[in-house]
Formats: C-alpha cells, sequence, structure tokens
C-alpha cells in the first residue's frame, strides 16, 4: 500500500502503470489475443489522463471524469488530437467487451493509445498554482503486474 500526498507522485504512479500496461498490449497484440491487447492499451491511455488530471488538481476516478480530463486537456492545449485519440481509445475499450473490431483496426488503435500517451507526456506542467487542495493522503492499491 502506497499513500501519496502530492499530485506529482500520484501522477507519477499512473504514468508507470501506464507505461507497463503499453508493454502488455503489444504483448498481448503479438500473442493474437486482441481483446486484452484493446483493453491494455485503453488502459495505458486511461491512466496517463489520470496523471494529466492528477497534475491539474482535476477529478479522475471514473471513465466520465477521465473524459473531462481529455476534454480540459483539449481545451487547454488548443489539440483537438487529444480529443480524437481518446474517442479511438473508447473504441478499444469496447472492443473488449464486444470483439467488433478487426486485427488491423486494433492495431492503428493501439498506435494511437501510443501517440496519445506521447502527446501527454510531452505536454508542459499545468500554468501556476492548482487551485484546488492536494490530493488527501490515501491509500492506493493497484496491481502491479508481479503475478
Amino acid at each position: 500500500m502506497t499513500t501519496y500526498t502530492t499530485h506529482e507522485s500520484l501522477a507519477e504512479e499512473y504514468r508507470e502503470t501506464s507505461r507497463r500496461l503499453m508493454r502488455q498490449a503489444d504483448d498481448e497484440f503479438e500473442k493474437g489475443d486482441f481483446l486484452q491487447a484493446s483493453e491494455k492499451a485503453w488502459g495505458s491511455a486511461s491512466q496517463s489522463l489520470k496523471a494529466m488530471g492528477a497534475l491539474r488538481g482535476l477529478r479522475h476516478s471514473s471513465h466520465w471524469e477521465v473524459r473531462l480530463v481529455a476534454r480540459h486537456l483539449v481545451n487547454e492545449t488548443g489539440q483537438a488530437r487529444i480529443g480524437e485519440l481518446f474517442r479511438s481509445g473508447e473504441s478499444l475499450h469496447a472492443n473488449f467487451y464486444e470483439a467488433w473490431m478487426p486485427e488491423d483496426e486494433v492495431r492503428e488503435s493501439i498506435d494511437n493509445m501510443k501517440e496519445l500517451v506521447g502527446l501527454l507526456e510531452r505536454l508542459p506542467p499545468p500554468n501556476g498554482d492548482i487551485s484546488i487542495r492536494p490530493p488527501r493522503a490515501r491509500p492506493f492499491f493497484r496491481d502491479r503486474g508481479d503475478g
């Protein structure tokens, strides 16, 4: 159990998880498990967006809130591509449940998630102080993929 008391420490945990999930997405795709590859790539992008939300003091605990983080980033940066890529990720997430995407679309969408994560990692830190209080010290349980 880890306790996070700063936006930066929480964001770093999300980034690390994002990187691990993207590696897993590539591995699952190579094995031919397109459903797992879809969900891992979506998870990677989602974790990266949660990192951006944490750094900006934005709520990011639900799918809807992560969607609002993406919208906020589009408005903050003027990069409409963030929203486009986010929607591609939502398609991957749906594919995990519905299995409707052909292999080439899964590959393209995974590449889109790599683009989104890269874009987010290159964003400058938010301007000025975060207007809300830092996250409460809280336990944070996460599957680290050790087993």
